[in-house]
């Protein structure tokens, strides 16, 4: 075995994990073998998954908040799952519609259309008030013409 080990560059270690794999698996065993765990302690029982399911049925238009409501009625703090894993819950069931995105605006850049002289438009951008040095409000408040750009207040 050693020397196997050696001509294939691995310890040997690793030669007896892939022999007693080989010998109880076969072939197969030699795959590369999933690294996600086998169980996970935060993971909701069946018990009140199917209870989360039980509510939605009964209620077929109420989403994963009133849900929790109701559970939070039935069940002990400590088993209580969160809204979002009531959610994800009745996402894998199909029982939800997923919200598509929304769509990027972005603002225009250019001037109004149908601006063709001076004077025509006129554009407002409120900046938001501040305190100056003196502790006095500021309300600052842009006017300008849309067609040359020029400031006016």
């Amino acid at each position: 075995m050693a020397e196997l080990c050696r001509d294939y560059g691995i310890s040997r270690t690793t030669g007896y994990k892939w022999l007693v794999r080989y010998e109880e698996y076969g072939i197969d065993g030699l795959d590369e073998l999933s690294r996600a765990p086998m169980a996970h302690p935060n993971r909701i029982g069946d018990a009140i998954e199917s209870r989360v399911l039980a509510v939605r049925a009964r209620h077929g238009s109420w989403g994963a908040p009133k849900i929790r409501a109701v559970l939070a009625r039935e069940l002990e703090p400590g088993c209580l799952p969160a809204e979002s894993t009531i959610g994800e819950i009745l996402r894998r069931h199909g029982l939800t519609v997923p919200v598509g995105k929304r769509r990027e605006r972005r603002p225009g850049a250019g001037p109004l259309a149908g601006v063709v002289g001076a004077n025509q438009v006129w554009c407002a951008d409120y900046k938001g008030w501040f305190r100056t040095a003196d502790g006095a409000r500021m309300d600052p408040l842009t006017v300008s013409d849309a067609h040359t750009r020029y400031l006016i207040k």
